[in-house]
């Protein structure tokens, strides 16, 4: 999807659009921060072009959908860790005016397998108080 950008997934087989693609970024979120699941954890310019080439091909008329896989159980909801990368939010915002889809869901883990088991909401970031 350009120089230096390629995408996890390539969908087609939706309902209500079939045959068109849709694209998928998924991160992976294992920070916790005050109960909640932040993401990132530190900061992340490759994360903030996936945000800006999903929202590129949104703006041509493309389905994009942003996937966050919070791989802990003890989360019921996950936000953004501003203090730690604000371009990385400032770049969220933007795809998700633009229409990106934007996901995120919470995981069991075992010794034996990471399942995922549960939507989670997505909040706006909170301020960081510091220890």
């Amino acid at each position: 999807m350009g120089k230096g950008t390629r995408f996890d997934f390539m969908a087609s087989d939706h309902p209500e659009r079939p045959g068109e693609p849709c694209y998928i970024e998924v991160k992976s979120v294992t920070y916790r921060r005050d109960g909640l699941a932040q993401f990132p954890d530190s900061v992340t310019q490759r994360g903030a072009r996936h945000l800006l080439a999903l929202k590129t091909l949104v703006d041509s008329g493309a389905r994009a959908m942003m996937i966050y896989l919070v791989q802990r159980s003890d989360c019921s909801e996950m936000t953004f860790a501003c203090d730690i990368d604000q371009t990385y939010y400032r770049a969220y915002e933007e795809a998700v005016e633009a229409g990106i889809e934007s996901y995120a869901y919470g995981c069991h883990l075992s010794p034996s397998a990471i399942e995922i088991d549960r939507p989670l909401s997505i909040g706006k970031p909170a301020l960081y108080a510091g220890p």
